[in-house]
């Protein structure tokens, strides 16, 4: 019998205090961690400092922006860090630096002194960034995806840093109709070692009429690149359309997009998740009284044909009283996870 593989939706419940008419957020626990929590007791290794004189680590590398990610094979791994062109968005490009370093001597746990670096490489690409970009990585590469521009309207964009080279590719290229702008939320990707970096993405339309401007999330779409030729796989992306009501101002009608493959590698399907919303609901109200339902659908790889769309849980956010304060619960997709 063929071994099926398992694919794990993971949601993540957030619970909002609801006291005396007002909502506020709990506080989080937390707990101390010592050298003597990591491999031979000492602390995390060293293998990029800015605070010396470590010139390949630039002062626009932030959090989201500096990743590990794995090499060719078991004896390399990757720091990559991503310093976007300019001071204010839109950003003119990126300059991405991967730092290899050797994995026997990190994992050793005992390089305090960058001795397990050895060498950098940085590739550089110019185009218009209006916002942080996602990131993902594949075997000695990174993927970046961002909104950027076809000269007129705003396009959701990828780009692939091998060593010193940089190619970018448009992932979409609609014209939105007259007085609309499009905008690409929650746009993440991930990597199948077959050789495709995948992309999903919410599209936002913003019409604007009136003196007044309504927004509507549209869709949620997803495609791949091929990581030998950065070419998409399909001719055009694979998108649901999405029929919540629009609201004027900021209230959606999805929310929390994740997206995975149904394997590890060479997936036969991708999943996409979302938080659907109700009607006159935004993402900071819904967990005080909305009845929120969580719907993934399917995608076929080979052919970018959407497939099976099912309602995998709807609450109505059951609440619990603790002494003065109320806890009401938000179900949301947190992400996707598959086994071999």
């Amino acid at each position: 019998m063929k071994k099926m593989p398992i694919v794990l939706v993971i949601f993540l419940i957030a619970a909002v205090i609801v006291a005396a008419g007002s909502a506020s957020t709990g506080t989080p626990a937390s707990a101390s961690v010592s050298a003597t929590n990591f491999v031979n007791s000492v602390g995390p290794n060293k293998v990029w400092d800015a605070t010396g004189t470590d010139s390949n680590w630039f002062a626009g590398v932030s959090a989201p922006l500096a990743v590990f990610g794995p090499g060719i094979n078991n004896s390399t791994v990757y720091a990559y860090g991503v310093a976007l062109t300019g001071t204010s968005s839109p950003y003119t490009g990126a300059t991405v630096t991967a730092r290899s370093i050797n994995a026997t001597l990190v994992s050793n746990a005992t390089d305090t002194k960058e001795a397990s670096v050895i060498t950098d490489t940085q590739a550089t690409f110019t185009d218009k960034i209006k916002d942080t970009p996602s990131v993902c990585v594949g075997y000695g590469s990174l993927g970046i995806v961002y909104t950027g521009s076809d000269g007129t309207n705003d396009q959701l964009h990828f780009a692939l840093a091998t060593g010193s080279t940089a190619t970018t590719v448009a992932i979409t290229s609609a014209t939105p109709p007259s007085s609309t702008v499009y905008s690409f939320l929650d746009h993440q990707c991930w990597y199948d070692p077959v050789g495709i970096y995948y992309v999903a993405w919410t599209t936002l339309t913003a019409t604007t009429s009136g003196g007044s401007t309504t927004y509507t999330e549209t869709a949620v779409s997803v495609q791949g690149i091929n990581s030998t030729t950065i070419k998409t796989i399909w001719s055009k992306e694979s998108s649901v359309a999405l029929t919540n009501p629009s609201s004027s101002g900021s209230g959606y009608g999805v929310t929390n997009l994740v997206a995975g493959g149904s394997n590890s590698t060479n997936s036969s399907t991708v999943y996409l998740a979302y938080l659907v919303l109700p009607t006159g609901a935004s993402a900071s109200t819904a967990s005080e009284t909305a009845t929120l339902s969580l719907t993934p659908i399917t995608v076929t790889a080979s052919s970018g044909s959407v497939g099976t769309t099912k309602s995998a849980i709807t609450t109505s956010n059951p609440a619990a009283t603790v002494g003065s304060s109320t806890f009401s619960y938000t179900y949301a997709p947190a992400g996707i996870v598959s086994s071999n």
